[in-house]
């Protein structure tokens, strides 16, 4: 129903300054989260990285979180343990 839309996911890719590196952030409303939203937002996301020359992206996510870690394997992401969550 888009007569009253709503914001379902947001993702942020940040530059460290003085890097090549980007600290990213997303989340996906729960009712909309193994629909592939994260997926397409991780691609572009990816995207954006190598157009700006970015060559590590960095985040922090939850170890209950296996749908992210999952993606993020799938997309080789390296994960390294720290504190509660994965990066």
């Amino acid at each position: 129903d888009m007569s009253s839309p709503e914001i379902v996911a947001v993702t942020r890719l940040n530059r460290i300054p003085g890097t090549k590196h980007a600290q990213m952030t997303m989340t996906v409303i729960d009712r909309y989260q193994g629909r592939g939203i994260g997926r397409i937002l991780l691609h572009k996301l990816i995207e954006v990285a190598k157009q700006e020359k970015i060559d590590r992206i960095k985040a922090d996510i939850l170890e209950e979180n296996a749908g992210m870690l999952k993606l993020c394997r799938e997309n080789h992401f390296h994960l390294h343990k720290e504190g509660e969550s994965l990066i």
